[in-house]
């Protein structure tokens, strides 16, 4: 028979009973639930669609549908009617300038001139490279860019280390051999020999020779050389416009109307807001000089 201690910590009926751990022992660590992720609504589709136009254009509806409803049951009341052409007003200026911003960005079968960005984006692309080759890249921020650059660059590289170790690897050694092999067949070389100087004592002298003017070599360049005497710097802008141009070429008709919207879309959406105001104002001026019309015409 199983002792009460196990039977109180298998049976599921008596789970609101605990049992102490034993004195002395510690108690097991409780794992952590992890916290599901919320999104925000509003931070994704919802805000695509429920922005401020379609707001503004609800608004404008009720008002339309309300002024509808108070002429329907009060025909003679004036409130009716300006509600009435608040709500008209207001939704043909908002549901207009609607129409207007989805023009810009999507073609619309029978309406002409739909879809600017799509038909002009050839245009759109030589007009951004240009914009970047002169705002960014212009002669004399150029040149005062690589100017500085060469100099951080040519000090990050360590030239005097890496001409010492050229010097000093197998590849030089052999060449040097090989010269000093060549030199001892000719009559330089008998010379040489007949003075004292031998291969071993040859190489020393130029290898000691050859690290000396290595360790010159930089401090000289840094000081005389101009990168700018041997690539002048209309090649390098034009290699950059070329860059930027074959990178632009790739962007579709439709990657450049997405990037121009992600920038403007939800700016453009105050013209609906406007729109819709303004013409609420105009309902309200409009049924102002109905109404003065009337009244001068009663006299």
């Amino acid at each position: 028979m199983p002792s009460p201690h196990i039977i109180e910590q298998t049976n599921p009926l008596r789970s609101s009973r605990t049992v102490s751990p034993p004195v002395g022992s510690a108690s097991p660590p409780v794992p952590k639930m992890a916290e599901p992720e919320t999104t925000s609504c509003w931070d994704g589709t919802c805000r695509k669609h429920f922005n401020k136009s379609v707001i503004t254009n609800l608004i404008s509806s009720i008002f339309f549908i309300g002024g509808i409803l108070a002429r329907t049951f009060s025909p003679e009341s004036h409130w009716a009617m300006i509600i009435w052409n608040i709500g008209l007003f207001s939704l043909s200026g908002g549901l207009t300038n609607q129409l207007a911003v989805v023009m810009i960005f999507d073609r619309i079968p029978g309406l002409t001139g739909s879809g600017v960005l799509l038909v002009k984006f050839r245009e759109i692309r030589l007009s951004i490279q240009n914009m970047i080759m002169q705002t960014f890249f212009d002669m004399s921020f150029l040149e005062k860019f690589l100017s500085r650059k060469m100099s951080q660059i040519g000090a990050q590289l360590k030239i005097q280390e890496v001409i010492k170790t050229v010097l000093d690897s197998d590849t030089v050694q052999e060449m040097i051999d090989s010269k000093l092999k060549d030199l001892a067949s000719r009559p330089e070389g008998v010379v040489l020999t007949m003075m004292g100087l031998k291969s071993p004592e040859l190489k020393r002298v130029i290898q000691a020779t050859l690290v000396g003017v290595a360790c010159d070599i930089p401090a000289k360049m840094s000081g005389e050389f101009n990168i700018f005497k041997y690539i002048p710097m209309t090649t390098v802008r034009h290699e950059l416009s070329a860059l930027i141009s074959n990178k632009l070429s790739e962007l579709t008709p439709e990657m450049v109307r997405d990037i121009l919207e992600e920038v403007i879309r939800d700016h453009l959406g105050w013209l609906v807001v406007w729109g819709a105001l303004f013409g609420g104002i105009l309902g309200i001026a409009g049924y102002g000089l109905e109404y003065g019309l009337q009244k001068l015409g009663s006299f």
